[in-house]
């Protein structure tokens, strides 16, 4: 008694191999023109934005950097002036060599007047990360502030009001 061999003639992998090829890509979604344009937005040079609150929790925006961009810039369009009413701002910049630590710009905005001040308006390069922090102060700190801070210095409190920022 004979048994029929089950396997698949020699010339079946090529075929389905040549089959497979002229079909082509019909099978995978094709990118429309908007994803493509979307894609190059992302792929150009672009700049980070973290906003924290108190408790160092926050989110982390990834925005593409524009011609003229500041520190202004950034914090208008992550829109950390309408979430916050008074916030420190810093910006940690790519060191210019391999091996040296990051730059550290800290900069300063006037909550009453709601805008950096243009000594402290960086402008802004590909990799910045500019990090915004809520400020706890407010108006009573302001103005008795220069009053209560030495006396919190002197029972072991943190001064209310100093950018955090500027000591990292």
């Amino acid at each position: 008694m004979q048994t029929e061999s089950r396997r698949l003639p020699l010339f079946t992998f090529p075929v389905l191999a040549i089959l497979l090829v002229g079909s082509g890509c019909t099978t995978l979604p094709m990118m429309n023109k908007s994803d493509a344009d979307a894609a190059k937005v992302e792929q150009g040079p672009q700049y980070i934005v973290e906003i924290l609150d108190e408790n160092h929790r926050g989110e982390t925006k990834k925005l593409p950097l524009t011609e003229g961009a500041t520190v202004q810039t950034a914090i208008e369009a992550s829109r950390a002036n309408r979430k916050f009413s008074r916030f420190h701002v810093a910006v940690s910049r790519l060191p210019a060599y391999p091996g040296a630590p990051p730059q550290k710009l800290v900069s300063g905005y006037d909550h009453v007047g709601k805008q950096v001040p243009m000594e402290y308006d960086y402008s802004l390069r590909p990799g910045d990360r500019v990090v915004i922090l809520k400020d706890t102060s407010n108006s009573m700190d302001d103005m008795f502030g220069s009053v209560l801070n030495p006396l919190r210095m002197m029972g072991g409190n943190e001064t209310v009001g100093a950018n955090p920022l500027q000591y990292d």
